[in-house]
């Protein structure tokens, strides 16, 4: 019986085609192809094969060695991402500017005149496709005829000048408005400090049945006095024939706007208040008008002119030291005027329309006797343009 023990080791060679393998990969990557070209590697294997029989007492040991190729081909894919910046330069045409011929009541009055010089100055009229050309007027009723003869557009002006042309078949409406509240002020001499002061003196105004001449009544009937009995209300005419007037002892107050801050400024007198404090209910006391004609007919003119008010509005909140140079130098007035002027008068944030203020206005003139005709609140708006609120 004979017994046989076969063993059999087998060494691979490998390194070298390892180092081959890597080093296409690495050329295909650097390429810049997407997928690198196929690469194909052969190995040398060597196996030894050792064969050891054991017959009876004799030992017989057979050793072969056997070399084979091997081939290896193997693809790597790379992934390449390609970015490509590509800039196109597109000129608008022209755009087509709006002229807008927008006036006010006066010129020296910072409420209606302080976002159009401010608009105009930042350019925020051109910013929404509006030439607008600026026409101040030397009173509210002289504007009023012009916006009514279509000589202008738009008007910023007092409140009895919507009315009025309203009780005359004129069909202006509110689009806007520059304020809330009352702007007007009660200027009165230095040695007056209180209004039961003003029995037995004389108020100056504008001109008799001007809204200044009717809040000097106003301001009598809330004392309790009887007019030319207990105070006087005489006309002047403007501003500065009220300060001579004030400066020769002639009157102890006078009625005015928030240009009322030029007195103190000139050393004149002082702002003892504003009518806010004289007049009950809601007012808005300058408002944006335009005719309904123009209205139906440049609806987006208007809409763009609301939207630079309000960056104006804007600005004069959040650069007021700079809206006052500019405002002091479009109106010729001092800077601390302006500044004391800002204090007095709350413009508006977005124009807003207070329903019930339209009504309080109106119902004051009509008991007044200044219009005959108290028609419904809608008869004086636009709606569309600006927050409508109060209703």
């Amino acid at each position: 019986m004979s017994k046989h023990s076969i063993g059999i080791s087998t060494v691979i060679t490998i390194g070298l085609a390892v180092v081959l393998l890597i080093i296409g990969v690495a050329a295909g990557y650097f390429a810049g192809s997407s997928t690198v070209s196929p690469e194909t590697t052969t190995l040398t294997v060597t196996t030894t094969q050792t064969l050891t029989t054991t017959v009876a007492a004799a030992t017989v040991t057979l050793t072969q060695t056997v070399t084979s190729p091997i081939t290896i081909t193997q693809t790597t894919t790379v992934p390449i991402t390609t970015t490509v910046t590509q800039t196109t330069t597109v000129t608008a045409a022209p755009l087509k500017m709006v002229k807008l011929r927008i006036g006010t009541a006066v010129l020296g009055d910072y409420g209606m005149v302080g976002p159009i010089a401010v608009a105009l100055e930042k350019n925020f009229f051109a910013k929404h496709g509006l030439d607008v050309e600026f026409i101040p007027f030397p009173g509210g009723p002289r504007g009023g005829t012009a916006l009514a003869a279509g000589e202008i557009d738009l008007l910023a002006t007092g409140v009895t000048d919507l009315y009025v042309l309203k009780d005359k078949g004129v069909d202006i409406r509110v689009v806007g408005n520059c304020n809330d509240g009352i702007h007007m002020t009660l200027v009165v001499s230095k040695d007056i400090n209180k209004l039961e002061d003003l029995q037995g003196k004389v108020i100056g105004v504008t001109a008799i049945g001007a809204f200044t001449w009717h809040l000097a009544n106003a301001l009598a009937e809330k004392m309790g006095w009887q007019v030319d009995k207990d105070v006087k209300v005489v006309a002047l005419g403007g501003f500065d024939a009220q300060i001579a007037a004030m400066r020769r002892g002639e009157i102890a107050a006078f009625v005015w706007g928030d240009f009322g801050a030029v007195a103190e400024t000139l050393g004149v007198g002082k702002v003892l208040l504003t009518f806010d404090e004289i007049v009950p209910g809601s007012w808005q006391d300058q408002p944006i008008l335009t005719t309904k004609d123009f209205a139906s007919k440049n609806p987006e003119a208007i809409k763009e002119l609301i939207a630079a008010y309000m960056e104006a509005w804007r600005y004069i909140r959040i650069y007021p030291d700079e809206s006052a140079q500019i405002i002091a130098k479009k109106t010729e007035a001092p800077v601390e005027a302006i500044k004391r002027a800002m204090e007095l008068t709350k413009i508006s944030t977005d124009g807003r329309i207070d329903l019930k203020a339209i009504e309080n206005m109106r119902d004051f003139l009509h008991k007044r006797g200044v219009i005959q005709q108290a028609l419904p609140v809608e008869e004086y708006i636009l709606r569309g343009f600006v927050p409508v609120v109060g209703g």
